[in-house]
């Protein structure tokens, strides 16, 4: 599978599952499920990975952030206080260096 391919079939699983693109940066957000991925997590994480988080359940009064954001650096504060999700509690998952080569 070529590096667009997966990309196109990610993003189709995202979209079935309600996902929406932010406009500025290609990030993935469902307000619904609590979860947000980063454009770059999406690119480069395994499709099996990305059905996995999908699956899991987000216990209630958190919202996940899937990046490379280490904890320390409060990127995911920023994009979180964007949203204005004042009565939930920002979770920032880290995402280990991706698991398979990206194509060149």
């Amino acid at each position: 599978m070529t590096e667009g391919e997966k990309q196109v079939e990610a993003h189709g699983l995202l979209k079935s599952a309600g996902f929406s693109a932010s406009h500025m940066k290609e990030d993935w957000f469902n307000h619904e499920q609590r979860k947000f991925f980063t454009r770059r997590v999406v690119r480069d994480m395994p499709l099996v990975w990305l059905r996995k988080r999908l699956k899991e359940a987000v216990p209630k009064g958190e919202y996940w952030f899937f990046s490379y954001y280490s904890r320390a650096s409060g990127a995911w504060e920023v994009i979180f206080a964007n949203f204005e999700l004042i009565d939930l509690r920002p979770v920032p998952k880290s995402v280990e260096i991706r698991r398979e080569p990206r194509p060149t």
